[in-house]
């Protein structure tokens, strides 16, 4: 690759990089926002993931945890969405984490 090609590549290497830049900024400020939208009782076995198409996706550390949250989430996204209001939160969504890092903070 050589010249103009390789400028190409470059640019649009660049614009990936905004890309990814201002999902990452996104999903810090939802982070940030929304730590306090979980309920005192589960808040130490839930964590916000990542927003992506107007739905939020928490991790929680186990199942019954998961179904904690699904049966608040009518709270949640209300809370999400008065606390939020400039990121159109549409929805939530729950996964179970695998991976503990991040939950069960001492």
């Amino acid at each position: 690759m050589a010249g103009p090609e390789k400028i190409k590549s470059i640019l649009k290497n660049i614009v990936s990089i905004d890309s990814l830049a201002k999902i990452a900024k996104t999903n810090y400020e939802l982070e940030q926002i929304l730590s306090g939208a979980i309920p005192p009782e589960i808040e130490e076995d839930v964590c916000f993931g990542h927003f992506e198409n107007k739905i939020i996706t928490f991790l929680a550390s186990s199942s019954v945890v998961a179904t904690k949250v699904r049966f608040l989430s009518p709270e949640i996204l209300r809370e999400a969405q008065n606390r939020a209001p400039n990121h159109d939160i549409q929805g939530i969504e729950i996964k179970i984490s695998l991976n503990k890092l991040g939950l069960n903070r001492e």
